[in-house]
């Protein structure tokens, strides 16, 4: 029978945050931080997407053939791993130098926007991508 199987690694922005699966526009389950599940399903075409509150990942169309295993992996938008401990920390520093040392820098300002821009992007207009699901070749 063929199967799907389903990673998430841990992220350290969607940490404490489920993720709904969803299969054909039908709820299929929760997965949590650094889980995986496994479906068997019957031979057919599907749509797999994940959602997590108001955002969402774009649908990812797929076959699955006779005795086939196919691998996924859900994940939150891309650098996101990188660039919200980035921001955060840019916005701390930015913090302490502007109040403790009375140091207004116009360019780490704009720098730290950039960075709340690009997070606000994915949690506003692009929510239908703020995860993203990707197929991995071989196994996990």
């Amino acid at each position: 029978m063929p199967r799907i199987i389903i990673n998430r690694n841990s992220e350290w922005a969607n940490k404490w945050k489920n993720f709904d699966l969803f299969l054909n526009d039908e709820h299929l389950s929760v997965i949590e931080d650094k889980e995986t599940l496994t479906f068997n399903l019957p031979k057919g075409s599907y749509i797999l997407r994940a959602k997590m509150d108001w955002c969402s990942s774009q649908s990812y169309y797929f076959e699955l053939q006779e005795n086939q295993d196919r691998y996924f992996e859900v994940t939150g938008f891309i650098f996101s791993k990188y660039l919200l401990p980035l921001a955060f920390g840019c916005f701390v520093f930015f913090w302490v130098i502007y109040f403790l040392y009375d140091f207004h820098s116009i360019s780490l300002a704009f720098i730290l926007m950039a960075f709340m821009g690009y997070i606000l992007y994915f949690m506003s207009i692009g929510r239908n991508q703020f995860l993203q699901i990707k197929e991995i070749t071989g196994k996990f």
